[in-house]
C-alpha cells in the first residue's frame, strides 16, 4: 500500500472516529485511537488536540499520551510545551512500565529551548562573487571551527537546457544536489 492510499484510508478511518465522537465525545478509545492515526500521517496539531482532549476528560485514562503528545509537540518545534508534557509524563507513570527514550527526548528539547534563548549571532555578509550563480543556494551552514562555509545547490543535469528555460522544474530527474564549500583565509 502506498503512502497516499495509507493516508487516504487514515482519513477515512478519521471520518469514521468523528462521527462516533459525534455520538459519545468522551469515548476515550476513539479519541486516543484518532491522536494516534493523526501522527501516523503527520498531523500533528490534530494529533495533539486529540490527546489533549482526551487528558481534559480524565487525565489518568492512558498515560503514554502524555509521551505521545510531548514527542508530537518536538515534532512541531514547540519544545517549551513539550518539556511539560514530558514531565507529566513521568508523574503519572510513577510504577509503570515507562518509555525508555522519555528522559533522552527530554534532554533534547531541553537543549532545543536553551538554543532558542541563546541564539549564535551571526551578521550575514555577501560570500563574494564566487557565490554568484545562475542556480538556487540553500542551507547555508558553517562548520563549528568557523573556518569554512557550505552551501548546497541544485544544479540542472542539462545546462543547454536550463540556458534555455531557466524556470525549468526542480525535480530529481532534471536537477541534482551539489556543494559549494568556500574556506576561510586568515588575513595577514
Amino acid at each position: 500500500m502506498s503512502s497516499q492510499d495509507r493516508q487516504k484510508a487514515a482519513l477515512a478511518a478519521l471520518d469514521k472516529l468523528e462521527e462516533a465522537l459525534q455520538e459519545d465525545p468522551n469515548y476515550m478509545d476513539a479519541l486516543f485511537a484518532a491522536a494516534d492515526m493523526y501522527g501516523d500521517i503527520g498531523y500533528f496539531g490534530s494529533q495533539i488536540n486529540m490527546i489533549k482532549r482526551a487528558v481534559k476528560i480524565d487525565s489518568t485514562y492512558h498515560v503514554h499520551a502524555y509521551f505521545a503528545c510531548a514527542e508530537a509537540l518536538c515534532k512541531k518545534g514547540n519544545y517549551r510545551e513539550a518539556i511539560h508534557w514530558y514531565d507529566l509524563y513521568d508523574r503519572f507513570a510513577k510504577g509503570r512500565i515507562k518509555n525508555k527514550k522519555n528522559s533522552s527526548l527530554k534532554t533534547v528539547a531541553r537543549v532545543s529551548v536553551y538554543f532558542q534563548d541563546h541564539p549564535v549571532p551571526y551578521e550575514a555578509k555577501f560570500p563574494g562573487e564566487s557565490f554568484k550563480l545562475p542556480y538556487e543556494l540553500y542551507w547555508p551552514s558553517i562548520t563549528l571551527d568557523e573556518r569554512a562555509l557550505v552551501v548546497t545547490s541544485m544544479f540542472p543535469r542539462d545546462t543547454a537546457a536550463f540556458k534555455k528555460n531557466p524556470v525549468i522544474d526542480r525535480n530529481t530527474d532534471r536537477f541534482q544536489e551539489d556543494f559549494f564549500i568556500s574556506n576561510r583565509e586568515d588575513p595577514d
